[in-house]
């Protein structure tokens, strides 16, 4: 008998908001919740009952298009 295993997230990285500082993102945490609410920003995952954290290659991908919509290369 085989178990099967969930599939992998793309990215098994996950931002905490101290790694979002790092990247450059040095919004509250209300603003980020706002961002979120409205799309602009990726959405956090539940980890558990009160933690939640950011799928890396998600917030990699809003980095890249803020500098595509500038016209630098990221």
């Amino acid at each position: 008998m085989t178990t099967q295993r969930p599939p992998r997230l793309q990215s098994r990285a996950i931002y905490r908001e101290n790694d979002l500082r790092r990247q450059g993102i040095m919004e509250s945490n209300s603003t980020l919740l706002r961002w979120e609410a409205c799309g602009h920003f990726p959405r956090r995952i539940r980890l558990g009952m009160r933690a939640k954290a950011w799928i890396a290659a998600e917030v990699d991908a809003f980095i890249a298009g803020r500098a595509e919509a500038r016209g630098d290369v990221a």
